[in-house]
């Protein structure tokens, strides 16, 4: 569990659907917005994780500790929600940019990827 296997700057997408544009919003700095309809089950991106750790009951205790000992890219933005004022810089890092991959459910931080809302109740997966 938690153990480190990729740190691959610069990789960025290799694909990225026409469905999607990306939007600002002032509350919660940049995402993505659908351009048109979405069909079920259809691709919308393709990249490689810039760090992804193994599941486990420390993995996003371990992806903190990482992020926090790196240089990083600026493409990783802090949390704009004042309700995680009490994480970390790393932390909030953490949490605006990290996703469960829902097929094995380790943890990751992608350039692009990381612009999707992150919901509790998703209409989507991450595979």
């Amino acid at each position: 569990g938690g153990l480190l296997l990729d740190r691959r700057e610069g990789r960025g997408n290799t694909w990225l659907s026409d469905a999607l544009a990306v939007a600002a919003f002032s509350q919660k700095g940049r995402g993505y917005v659908a351009t048109r309809q979405i069909r079920a089950g259809e691709a919308l991106t393709r990249e490689a994780p810039y760090f992804l750790v193994r599941h486990g009951p420390a993995a996003a205790a371990e992806l903190e500790r990482h992020v926090a000992a790196s240089d990083l890219p600026a493409f990783l933005r802090p949390c704009h929600e004042a309700a995680r004022d009490s994480l970390s810089p790393a932390g909030r890092i953490v949490a605006a940019n990290a996703f469960c991959l829902s097929t094995t459910a380790d943890l990751a931080i992608f350039k692009d990827i990381s612009l999707y809302n992150h919901s509790c109740l998703p209409n989507c997966s991450l595979d």
